[in-house]
């Protein structure tokens, strides 16, 4: 009697048991992702942790929203899945993450574009600062490379010469003749200096003049002028119109070099100006060249 009183208490506490674990109303959910440690929301609330296998989660029947969810500081990794689950039953789902910017990642993108933009922007303000000094420092070279002290008024065409404010030119080349607005004839070569300073002890006369002279190198190179500016001041832009000289004053001036007086030269050394580029040219042996001689005004 006593055995049967306990068989039938056993049978009963069974029943009780797999009633409570296989309610009729709930089921399981078997849920894997390709994001370990991502956590799990069921209908938006946390219910686990992605692990290495099958995460089981026990829900009451019906339609359910899956969600897995991983953070990290750069990116977040989520995907979603619907689902119907019946009572006494149970469903694997694996649901493939996508991975999206997080706040923080957009806010330092954001921050990065204004912070670029800020040093470009601040870059662009400098090279157009360094430009437009740069163009004023041309300017200024140009226009003191190009400045001449010869204006039209000092120009007479019967005398053939050319006065600026201390110094009296000739208007042509030794060889030439001023003929109205032109230098006409072939000018003079010279071999050397020594040729040069010669001619002049022979006691050259010119516009009742008497104290012509080789003009230095200095004065020479105040009568150069620049059509398309400088290279820093040193020499003629490329493309500059040959001569480099004012064609209207100094009219048909060879394309190349003129004797000059240089103190500062070493003995023996002899310098030109080149009136193809506007520079000067020293060189130590004896080189063709014209001549154009100048004065000093009482």
């Amino acid at each position: 009697m006593r055995n049967i009183l306990i068989i039938i208490m056993f049978t009963l506490f069974a029943s009780t048991t797999n009633a409570d674990i296989f309610s009729a109303s709930e089921g399981e959910l078997h849920i894997k992702s390709d994001k370990k440690g991502a956590y799990i929301y069921i209908d938006g609330k946390k219910k686990g942790m992605v692990g290495d296998g099958f995460t089981k989660i026990t829900v009451k029947e019906g339609d359910h929203n899956v969600r897995v969810l991983l953070e990290t500081k750069e990116w977040n990794y989520e995907g979603r899945e619907n689902t119907f689950v019946s009572g006494k039953s149970s469903i694997e789902i694996f649901i493939t993450t996508s991975k999206s910017p997080s706040k923080y990642r957009l806010a330092r993108l954001k921050q990065e574009k204004i912070d670029n933009k800020i040093r470009k922007d601040k870059a662009i303000a400098i090279q157009k600062k360094r430009e437009e000094g740069e163009k004023i420092a041309k300017e200024k070279r140009d226009k003191k490379a190009n400045k001449s002290l010869i204006i039209d008024k000092s120009l007479d065409s019967k005398r053939g010469t050319v006065s600026e404010l201390k110094l009296m030119w000739m208007r042509c080349s030794i060889g030439q003749k001023s003929v109205g607005n032109n230098c006409k004839g072939r000018a003079k070569n010279f071999e050397s200096f020594g040729d040069a300073k010669a001619f002049l002890q022979k006691g050259y006369k010119y516009s009742d003049f008497t104290d012509w002279r080789i003009p230095t190198t200095r004065e020479l190179l105040g009568l150069v002028r620049c059509s398309k500016g400088t290279n820093r001041g040193r020499s003629c832009t490329k493309g500059s119109s040959k001569p480099t000289i004012n064609k209207k004053t100094f009219p048909d001036t060879y394309s190349g070099s003129y004797w000059s007086l240089d103190k500062q030269r070493k003995a023996g050394s002899v310098t030109l100006v080149m009136f193809d580029a506007g520079w000067p040219f020293h060189d130590n042996y004896p080189r063709d060249a014209k001549l154009r001689l100048v004065r000093t005004r009482n």
